[in-house]
């Protein structure tokens, strides 16, 4: 901890060889904390590598740090978070929403499970808006966990038609989604952060 507050004040003092100490330490580990948001090494290495010039940038403030280690963790959670907002898209949180909810429901607090709730109403008007072979086969996958395989199966179609079906349901979930406000996709973002 000591040497920890030397390097930092080091750091902001200009001194590149303090801040080459603690990034050489602490960089492998905030990569792959990194990556196991985004799943994207490259993306991961860029969030990493902008956290430290941040701080670079902003050394003369790093004495304000009480915890280096805490306090990297966090910057690489809200880079992270930040990248899924800009490219919510490239993200499929839809195909983990009964996951995503009751990981939501068991983290969050009395208040933010009324946001859940408002979530879960949102998912069940979109599938009464589904075509009944759409719900159909969206339920069996994400509420049974059954496996297209086993859904076409089950149905007597192909694997094909359930693929389709699938996302023509996620589709519609989605476009029912974007109503929701910010603070509500933020659930979803965070609690995307907690399954990984």
């Amino acid at each position: 901890m000591l040497e920890e507050k030397i390097l930092l004040r080091k750091i902001s003092e200009g001194d590149s060889i303090a801040f080459k100490a603690i990034y050489d330490q602490y960089w492998r580990q905030l990569l792959i904390d990194a990556n196991k948001v985004i799943q994207d090494k490259l993306v991961a290495e860029d969030i990493v590598q902008e956290t430290f010039i941040s701080i670079w940038d902003n050394r003369e403030r790093v004495n304000e740090i009480h915890s280096l280690k805490a306090y990297l963790k966090s910057s690489i959670r809200h880079a992270c978070v930040k990248h899924i907002q800009r490219h919510i898209n490239r993200y499929n949180f839809v195909e983990l929403l009964p996951e995503l909810l009751d990981k939501v429901i068991s983290e969050y607090n009395t208040l933010d499970k009324l946001y859940v709730v408002e979530i879960e109403q949102a998912i069940s008007k979109s599938m009464e808006s589904m075509s009944p072979k759409v719900r159909e086969v969206f339920e069996l996958s994400r509420y049974h966990g059954k496996n297209r395989r086993e859904i076409a199966s089950q149905l007597s179609v192909s694997p094909e038609t359930v693929k389709k079906r699938i996302q023509k349901a996620l589709e519609i979930i989605r476009k029912d989604l974007e109503s929701l406000d910010s603070y509500q996709k933020s659930i979803l973002i965070f609690a995307f952060l907690l399954l990984t």
